[in-house]
């Protein structure tokens, strides 16, 4: 696990490196030509594999949160429709009623009598008002 982080951190500041890149094979018991790091074939192997398993490792990553982002953003989409349509089938109901309603006021206008009926109860209870007036007087002077 040690060894995978030394790895890791080599191949992450490898590209930040302003100097050029130098490669030698050498012997055992052979002097290095220039300072730096040794690597067996076996690690130089890991070293290898590793960054391919790495870059794999991101694209799944990657895709499994590419993923749930896209299931998320539909479920939202979801529950968007859902709530127009909600609003939507509450807003015809309201028209229905209301459009109902209208309807059952102008037929109870249409039914009413004509504009006449105002005046026709002034004159009949100016004529109650006149007979009785006629009749409680012919009553006490009886």
């Amino acid at each position: 696990m040690l060894s995978n982080l030394f790895l890791l951190l080599l191949l992450a500041s490898a590209p930040s490196q302003a100097s050029d890149s130098q490669f030698s094979f050498i012997q055992k018991g052979n002097a290095a030509p220039f300072t730096g790091t040794l690597f067996n074939p076996d690690a130089t192997a890991e070293l290898l594999a590793n960054s391919k398993f790495l870059k794999e490792e991101y694209d799944l990553k990657l895709g499994f949160e590419l993923q749930k982002q896209e299931n998320q953003f539909s479920l939202y989409m979801e529950q968007i429709d859902i709530t127009l349509n909600t609003a939507r089938e509450k807003f015809e109901t309201t028209i229905r009623i209301k459009n109902t309603e209208i309807e059952q006021l102008n037929k109870i206008i249409a039914k009413k009598p004509g504009s006449n009926t105002l005046l026709l109860g002034i004159i009949g209870g100016f004529a109650v008002g006149v007979a009785a007036t006629v009749g409680i007087t012919y009553a006490v002077n009886k």
